[in-house]
């Protein structure tokens, strides 16, 4: 084989890989979704899937209840919580928190600097450029077994993280920023009843 032929058969299995890859994650979400729907007494006003699609969080508004399902092995494993159960949501990148949003009230960064984007998008102002390995939703729960819940909502292919006004952190800061708006709701309605 020549050279050429051999870096097209490398070309050739890693847009193979990637195809795959990407449609095992179309279809875990897809199964994910198909089960959420399916849970007899729980209506899904709003899901959102995890990076990988191996997580789904979901809300039932009238039920006051919140999902949390991950797919372990065949099965999917869910976790109901009770709206009142909730006591603190967190966005973090790079495991470091961002903003906050808890029972006291307390709010951290996206109410004072202007929403998760905004902060996110300041860091590229730096001289040194802080690149984005992973934003992740952290819910806080009073379930002594399973306090908290860990939805991982970006990880970088990149091991140096993604730049900051990268396209590929669109979605993943809007569903931040929209999640934290929801979880104030609850927690606001928490501390009022």
């Amino acid at each position: 084989m020549s050279f050429i032929q051999i870096v097209i058969l490398i070309v050739v299995l890693i847009v193979v890989f990637a195809i795959g890859k990407v449609a095992m994650q179309g279809k875990r979400g897809k199964n994910l979704n198909e089960h959420v729907n399916s849970i007899s007494g729980f209506k899904a006003d709003y899901t959102l899937l995890d990076h990988n699609k191996y997580q789904i969080l979901a809300l039932d508004k009238s039920g006051r209840l919140l999902l949390s399902e991950a797919m372990l092995g065949a099965e999917p494993k869910d976790r109901f919580i009770d709206f009142k159960d909730i006591i603190e949501v967190e966005v973090q990148t790079n495991n470091t928190t961002v903003s906050k949003v808890s029972m006291t009230g307390a709010v951290v960064g996206g109410a004072i600097a202007g929403g998760i984007g905004a902060i996110i998008g300041s860091q590229s102002g730096k001289s040194s450029k802080e690149k984005i390995k992973s934003i992740t939703l952290k819910i806080n729960t009073k379930d002594f077994d399973n306090p908290v819940i860990v939805h991982p909502l970006f990880e970088s292919d990149d091991d140096k993280g993604t730049d900051p006004s990268s396209i590929l952190l669109q979605e993943p800061i809007a569903n931040a920023d929209k999640w934290e708006g929801m979880f104030k709701i609850i927690l606001e309605e928490n501390k009022q009843s």
